[in-house]
């Protein structure tokens, strides 16, 4: 891998990471609906970043369903 090589790949990763960061923090502060709006956006600007937040956007659901379960057998 030449240096540019890995300096691209900082560059991806850091936006990637930039790009879950801000749909989390999305859907905590907003809700489901506008971190679905924000992952849409994103995804069309970046189409790479898109795959990962798709991958992420999955697991947030997930975890969202698991947690409401979990709270409704408690209570």
């Amino acid at each position: 891998m030449t240096e540019q090589s890995m300096i691209q790949a900082r560059r991806d990763h850091r936006a990637n990471a930039r790009a879950a960061r801000e749909l989390v923090e999305t859907l905590a502060a907003r809700g489901p609906e506008q971190a679905r709006a924000h992952f849409r956006q994103t995804a069309a600007d970046n189409a790479a970043a898109g795959m990962l937040l798709m991958m992420l956007w999955g697991t947030a659901i997930t975890v969202q369903l698991q947690v409401r379960a979990a709270r409704g057998r408690r209570g």
